[in-house]
């Protein structure tokens, strides 16, 4: 909570996740992204009949970047805060 508090104002926070079903095995992706004007975005798809859990949960991850770039106008931001339940996800991402 603190991280969000100290955002700038014009930050959109993205949560994202992956599931799947059996791993490998079926795979969903989702996110919920929270402009800092504007209403709730909520995001999800099907991934593959037959992937693992950090391909979902890297397509999360994806879906927001696609929805800020198709959608400017929906998420006016500056900043944004990607989060994920997975340090592989944010290792990947920050190359750390």
């Amino acid at each position: 909570m603190d991280i969000m508090m100290e955002a700038p104002q014009d930050c959109t926070f993205a949560f994202t996740d992956g599931s799947c079903l059996t791993n490998p095995g079926p795979t969903g992706a989702g996110a919920v992204l929270y402009p800092p004007r504007g209403d709730t975005i909520r995001l999800k798809r099907a991934v593959t009949k037959h992937g693992t859990i950090l391909l979902a949960k890297l397509v999360a991850v994806i879906m927001v970047l696609e929805e800020i770039l198709q959608h400017p106008h929906l998420t006016p931001v500056n900043t944004i805060q990607i989060f994920s339940d997975r340090q592989t996800v944010v290792g990947i991402l920050t190359m750390g």
